[in-house]
């Protein structure tokens, strides 16, 4: 701390120096504290370096915003910059593109319609839209450039060793298979180990690469008659898969595949009611065939013509595999073409199957947990083989 020296006191037969602080806050027993008392030393400040201290506490006074000063700096060179616009809308475009937009893309939406409006009148442009469709496209540049920036950066994520250990030791267990289908056993479904495994087996036949050929991936359809107990497995076996494995729907548009978000490479499509590919006897079902495409080739490509603009253009839009397909049926067939890339399983509907049901049910009834999920009832032998 700085001090300056003024003047002497005189204490108890002592010379002391007036100590003149430059913070305020430090200075103690002014004037208007009254006399000082024996043996105390009185700590003054002159009325100048009152004002002084004054001066400097203004200075340093926190209350200062600049954001609003920034913001409105900005909005005087948005202003500027709209005044300088000639006044014909094509003329215009490019300037609004590269020096407008920019700054309306970090503004509120009730901002930038101001300003929208502002621009159509300078411009004469036909209308709003014509002024809104340019900013819209720099934004979704914009918002693109992050997406692609964050697919780059470097994951991060540190993986558990004790986890990592275990997943090894998972994925060399020659038993793994068995152990999945015994797993779905224990989770209520009797028997049906042959369909368990064929639904394992398609699932994870979307993580083959792609052959030379096109796609490895395979497809499943069960068919059976209503409540013979279809699904009941597959939804089973998805329970031991990340939601992120899978991509369920019940039924979809002819062209909803190329719009889906995060995509199929990889993934097994799950249709839990094969409706939507069943051939109506006068057409190639489109769902049908861009499923078929996906599964046998690998990839779908659409083209279509959109603008960019007010110029025409061909976008294409592109969906990767490989993509595994699981489906269920009440249908012998369904369409031709699709038919021929399928596999056909149907459940088990026999009379040893319903009593194993009925009395595995029973047994759940009763409490007796443990031994519906370990036992099977008394044909526990079935379960071990596959039929």
């Amino acid at each position: 701390m700085d001090v300056n020296s003024n003047t002497t006191a005189v204490i108890n037969e002592m010379e002391y120096q007036d100590i003149v602080c430059d913070y305020p806050d430090d200075s103690v027993l002014d004037e208007q504290d009254g006399p000082a008392e024996d043996n105390q030393l009185k700590i003054v400040t002159t009325e100048e370096d009152h004002d002084n201290v004054e001066s400097d506490r203004d200075e340093i006074e926190p209350s200062v915003e600049i954001e609003p000063e920034t913001e409105a700096s900005e909005f005087e060179k948005l202003d500027t910059l709209i005044e300088q616009l000639p006044e014909h809308f094509p003329a215009a475009a490019d300037i609004i593109r590269n020096e407008i937009a920019p700054i309306l893309a970090n503004c509120d939406p009730g901002v930038i319609d101001h300003y929208v409006i502002t621009l159509k009148k300078k411009t004469k442009a036909e209308s709003k839209r014509a002024v809104t469709l340019i900013i819209d496209e720099f934004i979704k540049q914009q918002e693109s450039q992050v997406v692609e920036t964050d697919e780059e950066a470097p994951d991060d994520i540190q993986t558990d060793p004790e986890i990592a250990a275990l997943a090894d030791q998972i994925a060399q267990d020659p038993t793994l298979f068995k152990n999945k289908i015994d797993l779905v056993n224990k989770l209520g479904v009797i028997c049906e180990r042959r369909n368990i495994g064929l639904n394992f087996l398609v699932m994870d036949s979307c993580l083959l690469p792609m052959g030379v050929a096109g796609s490895e991936a395979l497809a499943l359809k069960n068919s059976g008659h209503y409540g013979a107990g279809k699904s009941f497995p597959m939804f089973m076996c998805l329970k031991l898969y990340s939601k992120n494995a899978y991509h369920l729907i019940t039924s979809g548009s002819e062209k909803s595949l190329y719009n889906i978000e995060d995509g199929l490479k990889h993934k097994c499509l799950i249709l839990a009611e094969a409706l939507a590919l069943e051939s109506n006897g006068n057409r190639d079902n489109e769902l049908a065939y861009s499923i078929r495409s996906l599964v046998s080739e690998g990839h779908l490509k659409y083209q279509f013509t959109g603008f960019k603009g007010k110029e025409k253009v061909t976008i294409v839009k592109k969906m990767e595999g490989p993509t595994s397909l699981l489906t269920t049926t009440i249908k012998g067939k369904l369409e031709n073409q699709l038919e021929d890339r399928l596999i056909t399983m149907h459940p088990n509907t026999s009379t040893e199957q319903t009593q194993n049901i009925i009395e595995r049910t029973a047994e759940l009834a009763a409490g007796d947990i443990e031994h519906s999920i370990t036992g099977f009832g008394r044909r526990t032998e079935i379960s071990i083989y596959w039929y």
